[in-house]
């Protein structure tokens, strides 16, 4: 086993970079073992490469360095425990996050593909045979009126059965859905 190793070949054994190497220097978490006074050159011990390795996995649990640096040069596993339990709670939040947004796409889903799905299912109501008046209207609009068809049932007997299916054709506003209003006025 070689005694020191440069910048580029412990950044290329530990899978970082030589610019990580660099920062990490910088900021005081990890220095080389020696610099070359006449080049420059940086070289680390193999004993350093658990050091690192052990930054890049606090890393990959989305720790940050300057928690990461307090922790290690404090070299006690006591400083470690509430940064790893606070890191659990901001992981649990954001899991809780995922899976609301997993049930919504898949509300949204089925919600936009129930009826090719349901065609003949036995919970599908059957209409009774009649007459029905059937118009489509946009009636979720401030602009609709329904006074055309109250006007048309005035004096004459509440309809038993109306049927209101949305029939959303865009993305951008539900209030502009296409429904589609049966109202049954006499069964056969």
């Amino acid at each position: 086993m070689k005694e020191y190793y440069r910048i580029g070949e412990t950044a290329s054994l530990m899978g970082i970079t030589t610019q990580t190497l660099r920062f990490y220097d910088k900021i005081g978490l990890v220095k080389p073992i020696k610099i070359d006074p006449r080049t420059g050159y940086r070289y680390y011990a193999y004993e350093q490469f658990h050091f690192i390795d052990r930054i890049k996995y606090l890393q990959s649990l989305g720790m940050p360095l300057d928690d990461i640096k307090e922790v290690m040069l404090s070299k006690k596993v006591e400083r470690l425990l509430p940064f790893l339990d606070q890191q659990k709670k901001v992981l649990e939040e954001e899991e809780k996050k995922i899976r609301h947004q997993i049930e919504m796409v898949d509300w949204y889903k089925d919600y936009f593909t129930y009826m090719e799905r349901n065609e003949d299912a036995p919970n599908i109501l059957k209409l009774p045979e009649g007459d029905y008046l059937c118009f489509r209207e946009r009636i979720l609009e401030e602009a609709w009126n329904p006074q055309r068809i109250i006007s048309y049932f005035q004096g004459k007997a509440k309809p038993e059965l109306m049927l209101a299916m949305e029939y959303e054709d865009n993305l951008d506003n539900y209030a502009h859905a296409n429904y589609e209003i049966q109202i049954l006025l006499e069964k056969n």
